[in-house]
């Protein structure tokens, strides 16, 4: 049975409640609007009063910002740099997200590119530079890079002369070219109005599977990080202080501890959902509702333990499957976790032989292991590890959650966690083990 709708479908969906799209997106809310508005962000006012702080009266600053994973970091630092925006401050469309095998040469030229790309799709914004400026960014970034009208010279000479036609080949970049582009980016942004640069880089965890680019990735950026009115705000899970104190003439250079985000309560959950729900209401004739009851909501923050994006995952899954066969209907716990772990059970576990679905269940009862554990617990040949682990990661039931030296420590996907809901014969539901 297929539980998938199409997009039309969804729309219809959610019309049905007399809502105009989706209240339970895991997508973080965006910097400059999308679906669900930056109205709708809700709560962490002594961490957004921290970061202010920080930014609007440091001329530079380097920030970490960790938390578990699903609590609504992305979110938090796009509410950020959204007021900030509005403060007076440039900051990039989206955030920038760090991948592990980024050299510090790819770390700056996606930077630049970034702040390029914002700079064109922004309004107003390309309109207020320096003509001449702009045609400089145009060569090295845009459609038109290796070629120009009457440009010469190499990034750091650039001039701009009479003649049109001549062909011109943007030079390769450099650690001491782009550290010079970002510092005169900044000061153009400031000749027109601009308090400083705010950017955003995402999933720093990442670059714990590989110590030694690390320490050669930070070491090699040091430097373009402390450009005057230039700040770096870094997200990622409890893991990005050990990134940093590999560096420690990097480590030193970021702004005192990390700042924390804790997991919303119950409480702060149920006024997020709400405050969802009001914003997408059609309004007029429409009378809309919650799609949802206070009891399902408690049985998924207990499930994931206040991981609002897998919560928020769940809800839409369980939704959508359950108007395949009939009208729409406010989710009850019994019925979300009947369609859930049904779900789970043809999605997940009907394509496993014993022994995946037994290392499977190895994985969940730990919460977070390697494969030398398993292999130990399990008397079984490291090999049949291995070969089940590409399996059990191929369908996507568990995640690599870090990397330690050789070490490789996976955790159970939020959906496995499905399997845990119980429903007795009379009809109750509660969560149990599923080991």
């Amino acid at each position: 049975m297929s539980f998938e709708l199409n997009e039309n479908e969804i729309y219809s969906l959610w019309s049905m409640y007399g809502l105009r799209g989706n209240p339970f997106s895991p997508d973080p809310l965006q910097t400059f609007g999308g679906e669900l508005p930056m109205t709708t962000f809700f709560g962490r006012e002594k961490e957004s009063k921290e970061i202010n702080n920080i930014i609007f009266n440091n001329s530079q600053s380097r920030i970490l910002v960790n938390g578990n994973v699903g609590i609504g970091k992305t979110t938090f630092v796009n509410n950020v740099r959204s007021k900030a925006f509005e403060n007076g401050y440039f900051t990039t469309i989206s955030e920038i997200g760090v991948q592990h095998d980024w050299t510090a040469e790819d770390f700056m030229r996606i930077t630049l590119s970034a702040i390029y790309t914002s700079i064109n799709r922004i309004k107003g914004v390309r309109e207020k530079l320096g003509k001449d400026f702009i045609e400089k960014l145009d060569i090295l970034f845009g459609t038109y890079r290796g070629s120009s009208h009457g440009a010469t010279g190499g990034i750091a000479t650039f001039s701009l002369g009479g003649e049109h036609g001549i062909s011109y080949d943007a030079p390769a970049f450099n650690s001491f070219v782009m550290k010079d582009l970002l510092h005169e980016i900044v000061d153009n942004l400031k000749k027109v109005g601009y308090k400083g640069l705010i950017i955003h880089y995402n999933n720093l965890e990442l670059l714990n599977e590989d110590e030694k680019n690390v320490v050669k990735l930070f070491n090699g950026i040091r430097d373009f990080l402390q450009i005057d009115g230039a700040h770096f705000i870094f997200v990622g899970d409890m893991t990005i202080s050990d990134v940093l104190q590999k560096v420690p003439r990097v480590d030193d250079i970021f702004y005192g501890p990390p700042i924390h985000l804790d997991s919303f309560t119950l409480e702060e959950v149920c006024k997020v959902l709400d405050k969802r729900v009001k914003e997408l209401a059609i309004g007029g004739k429409v009378i809309s509702e919650r799609p949802y009851t206070d009891e399902a909501i408690e049985m998924l923050y207990r499930l994931y333990s206040g991981n609002i994006r897998a919560i928020f995952r769940s809800i839409t899954t369980a939704i959508t499957a359950l108007a395949i066969d009939s009208k729409p209907q406010i989710l009850q716990s019994l019925s979300m976790a009947r369609i859930l772990r049904k779900i789970a059970e043809e999605r997940y576990i009907a394509k496993l032989n014993q022994t995946e679905i037994k290392i499977l269940k190895q994985i969940i009862a730990q919460k977070e292991t390697t494969n030398k554990f398993i292999s130990e617990a399990l008397k079984l040949k490291p090999q049949n590890i291995s070969n089940a682990i590409s399996v059990l990661r191929q369908y996507n039931c568990i995640r690599l959650s870090r990397v330690e030296g050789r070490a490789r420590y996976y955790v159970p996907s939020p959906e496995i966690r499905w399997l845990f809901f119980n429903i007795s014969t009379d009809g109750q539901t509660s969560i149990q083990d599923f080991t």
